[in-house]
């Protein structure tokens, strides 16, 4: 298994001449509204994370994989972020320290109704039990669940895989 520094190196040699990687439009819902590539930019990865470590070790990860990444660490920024950030995807925490992490995505997903946004594919990325997480899963309507702790290419593949990159 290659290390992030080593994966970051092959990825630049790689991507110099490489196309990059093609992203979906997503309904806040979570379905495919017109399937739609944008094919002008990298993916772009919303991680919902309070945790300031996990948080840069996914980023650059993901970043590495070819994917636009931006972090939040407080819920209650979540909507703005949303709306400025337009990600194609977003790694949800549920334990956050100003409210739960479902508990913002609802509200995320009110705004956009009113709004009128696009559904957005939620994976939540959490440290509680698979059963919790399942449950929050159907709950906010997530495409997945991942228990943390994860391996990087099991969240990379698990990303690329909602996006249908694969």
């Amino acid at each position: 298994m290659q290390t992030i520094s080593e994966r970051a190196a092959s990825r630049q040699r790689s991507s110099e001449h490489a196309p990059r990687p093609r992203a979906l439009r997503w309904t806040i819902a979570g379905h495919l509204s017109q399937p739609q590539r944008v094919t002008s930019r990298a993916p772009r990865i919303l991680v919902v994370e309070d945790d300031a470590a996990t948080a840069r070790v996914v980023k650059n990860a993901l970043i590495d994989a070819g994917f636009e990444v931006e972090t939040l660490d407080k819920g209650f920024r979540l909507i703005a972020m949303v709306m400025r950030y337009q990600p194609d995807l977003l790694l949800l925490d549920i334990n956050l320290p100003d409210m739960r992490g479902d508990t913002a995505m609802k509200m995320v997903r009110r705004a956009a109704q009113t709004s009128r946004l696009n559904p957005l594919p939620v994976i939540v990325i959490s440290g509680l039990p698979l059963d919790q997480l399942m449950e929050v899963q159907g709950q906010i309507g997530a495409v997945g669940c991942i228990q943390k702790p994860a391996p990087l290419d099991q969240i990379i593949e698990r990303v690329r895989q909602v996006l249908g990159l694969d």
